[in-house]
């Protein structure tokens, strides 16, 4: 069985998305973005007291506030973090960024060699997830679908009740509305949305209420 457990954590509140497998006790996270002790602790004691092991670390986009705990946890238990290669240069540049924002990365980022792309089929924890590329908020911003459990990861793609900001660097407007109406609203309306800040929707929901895309 598949779960799923978003874990909010540092001071922009992002949703590290963990997802086990409670058979192989296999764990993957998407976003490790938990850079202070306090954060990295209740990772590590999640992983723990379930007894998993993480196996995968994957990035819905690459922004500073995402990726903060990548390099301790890349150290940790020897893994490649993959993201998509149009964001590399936001990684590269993670450390500088943190500064802008008042934030210290204590560990450095490993380099990504290896990225995801536009419909990859990733196996996690024993689950199929398509990669889908809607740029936008940032140019490598990715969505991971489970089409049989019916959820989808979007990071700041989309919000219950807004749309990622589009002000930062790559950022582009009229492709980030256009990814989301072609590539999440074809969706049922019964997939649950995990986003990177707030709570879970629906693609049904936001398909009727969000004024972004109505």
């Amino acid at each position: 069985m598949i779960n799923i457990q978003p874990i909010v954590v540092n001071p922009f509140q992002v949703n590290m998305v963990l997802i086990w497998n409670d058979e192989t006790k296999e764990a993957v996270v998407i976003d490790c973005a938990c850079g202070g002790s306090v954060d990295r602790d209740k990772l590590t004691h999640t992983l723990e007291q379930s007894d998993l092991k993480l196996v995968g670390l994957y990035f819905t986009h690459l922004h500073v506030d995402h990726v903060l705990g990548t390099g301790f946890f890349a150290k940790k238990y020897n893994l490649n973090p993959k993201g998509h290669k149009a964001d590399e240069f936001l990684y590269q540049n993670a450390k500088e960024h943190a500064q802008l924002f008042g934030l210290k990365m204590e560990d450095d980022l490993p380099t990504m060699t290896e990225f995801v792309s536009e419909s990859d089929v990733l196996t996690l924890c024993g689950a199929k997830y398509k990669v889908i590329h809607i740029p936008g908020h940032s140019p490598g911003s990715v969505c991971y679908y489970n089409e049989t459990d019916k959820h989808v990861i979007v990071g700041d793609v989309l919000f219950m009740g807004s749309i990622g900001r589009t002000d930062l660097w790559g950022g582009n407007h009229e492709l980030l509305i256009s990814g989301i109406k072609e590539k999440l609203m074809t969706m049922p309306d019964d997939v649950i949305v995990y986003p990177g800040h707030g709570p879970a929707t629906t693609i049904g929901q936001e398909r009727q209420s969000n004024p972004f895309i109505k």
